[in-house]
């Protein structure tokens, strides 16, 4: 029954964040996603060495990384990216209006300049650091992937799983039961495998050290500074916190 209950807030998970097709979920499921977004990381790596694998040996590697980053794109629904855009201009807006406000931008469907700058900015850097990966050694790009996908991914359940939930309603509030204590330690293991698969390369360990150290850090100020503008987070919050995230593990990596 566990096992069941698992698998299916793993395919809630799936659904949240994907757009992988998963067998329909209850509410219940997705209060228990949380949890597992690290596992969800890794699926989305596996995914993305395959399509690293195809377009490497097909296309040079400027064209291969953009395909690659389209793709990373296109499986997350842009879900994060939306977040990201919704975050910068919040942030802007966050230095002269109040808490009510700022979250009504969250809502907004209308971009502004701080979430085209954001936008760019983060798509640049990626795309930059695929395109290097890829004109290297494969081994290092797919290290790369699994370590930015899952460790971003294990920070956002720490994240929410200590931080308030900004309204009384949404669909942050699957956040708020994420498993129990054993399991959240399990997910600490998990997040350990790509390190250690990115430590066999040797000269990435350093590097991969580094990553922990300020994703650390960028959790901790990006926690810091909601808890201050609007008393917790937003989903949108939580999707840019990944992107971020995302972006500068790959970055250390290079």
């Amino acid at each position: 029954m566990a096992e069941s209950r698992r698998g299916r807030a793993l395919f809630a998970a799936l659904a949240l964040m994907t757009i992988l097709p998963v067998p329909n979920t209850s509410d219940e499921d997705e209060r228990n996603a949380v949890a597992y977004l690290p596992a969800v990381g890794v699926i989305l790596a596996l995914i993305l060495a395959v399509v690293a694998a195809v377009a490497g040996a097909l296309l040079p590697p400027l064209a291969a990384a953009a395909v690659l980053l389209i793709t990373w794109c296109v499986l997350t629904g842009a879900l994060h990216l939306d977040g990201l855009a919704d975050t910068a201009d919040a942030w802007m807006a966050s230095h002269q209006h109040g808490r009510d406000r700022v979250l009504d931008i969250f809502r907004e469907p209308l971009c502004g300049s701080a979430a085209v700058v954001a936008l760019i900015g983060v798509l640049i850097a990626k795309f930059a650091a695929l395109a290097t990966l890829m004109s290297g050694e494969f081994h290092n790009l797919i290290a790369a992937l699994l370590f930015s996908l899952v460790l971003s991914r294990t920070a956002a359940v720490f994240y929410a799983a200590t931080t308030p939930y900004a309204r009384p309603s949404g669909l942050g509030l699957w956040a708020r039961s994420h498993g129990s204590r054993g399991f959240i330690a399990g997910l600490a293991l998990l997040c350990a495998l790509p390190a250690l698969l990115i430590a066999g390369s040797g000269h990435f360990v350093f590097s991969a050290l580094l990553a922990v150290c300020l994703v650390t850090g960028l959790t901790f100020f990006w926690r810091r500074v909601w808890l201050k503008k609007i008393g917790g987070y937003t989903g949108d919050i939580l999707g840019a916190l990944i992107e971020l995230i995302e972006v500068l593990c790959l970055l250390c990596l290079l």
